[in-house]
């Protein structure tokens, strides 16, 4: 959470995509309420100091995503980047991510968790810009 140039650390995952089947938690994968996201223009910044992000992407339980222009920034306390497994299902293999890893960010777990069934299609890609700063602008945060 961002309080003027002041971060406080609250979470340690930042974007998660589960599955959207009640409260089941992924109980009953063969819903016919499995959920299928579309993101695009992403910036995920850590700027927290000595606050290790877990996962700066989670993808799980069924769900398939597809994310495009993921910008990763801020300083190098990251543990993964992008983590497609949980202990109640894994993100469906269709899923695609396409990211970039600001320079000197070097995680200290796996950059990419891929599915135990096989791998979802996730590439770097060194022309992502992320999302449109502009808008955030009047906090004074992206000097």
């Amino acid at each position: 959470m961002v309080f003027g140039k002041q971060v406080i650390p609250v979470v340690k995952k930042i974007l998660v995509v589960s599955n959207l089947d009640g409260n089941l938690d992924g109980l009953t994968p063969a819903d016919f309420n499995q959920s299928n996201f579309t993101m695009t223009n992403i910036t995920i910044v850590n700027n927290s100091n000595g606050f290790e992000m877990h996962d700066a992407i989670k993808v799980r339980r069924g769900a398939t995503a597809t994310i495009t222009n993921v910008l990763i920034t801020g300083g190098d306390d990251f543990k993964d980047i992008i983590d497609l497994t949980d202990g109640k299902g894994d993100a469906n293999v269709a899923t695609t991510i396409s990211y970039k890893l600001d320079a000197g960010i070097t995680p200290s777990g796996n950059e990419v968790t891929q599915p135990t069934a096989g791998n979802a299609t996730v590439t770097t890609n060194a022309s992502n810009t992320g999302a449109d700063t502009s808008a955030f602008a009047w906090t004074g945060y992206f000097n």
